[in-house]
């Protein structure tokens, strides 16, 4: 039985970090994505994860943030334009919440504060199983060090 979740932004390196963990390709399922974090709180990501550990008896989900030293790392100003100030302006306006503001959303975020950010959000989360353990790791140089747990 798959109990355990892992949120990777990697492909190519899922079989290096499952076996790290110390797990069979059977007990585990994988969401694949640009980011492994969640990011707001109305995430895919985090509607996955909520649904995972009620239908599938998830005991464990794992965030790993998979750094390549061969990818640089990209900042991206969505807020230099005026047109997208303008853009970012509406959408916080027409969804009324103070506490979102969509440049951030869009930008790049430190992955160990995103990590620790994540799994501090999922372990509060009301709908998901006080059981199921959460962590955070970092993927670097073919080795695995956690951030957050």
């Amino acid at each position: 039985m798959k109990n355990t979740l892992i949120i990777c932004n990697c492909n190519n390196s899922i079989p290096y970090i499952i076996s790290a963990l110390e797990k069979k390709e059977d007990e585990v399922s994988i969401i694949s994505g640009y980011q492994p974090y969640i990011v707001h709180p109305y995430d895919s990501i985090l509607r996955t994860i909520i649904l995972a550990a009620h239908q599938h008896d998830t005991k464990e989900v794992i965030f790993v943030s998979v750094k390549n030293p061969n990818v640089p790392q990209i900042t991206t100003e969505w807020t230099g334009a005026k047109e997208a100030k303008h853009t970012i302006a509406l959408i916080n306006y027409a969804l009324n919440d103070q506490s979102t503001d969509f440049s951030q959303w869009l930008g790049e975020h430190d992955e160990d504060e995103m990590l620790c950010k994540s799994v501090e959000y999922l372990r509060k989360h009301p709908l998901l199983p006080k059981n199921v353990l959460i962590k955070g790791l970092i993927w670097e140089n073919q080795s695995i060090r956690e951030t957050a747990s």
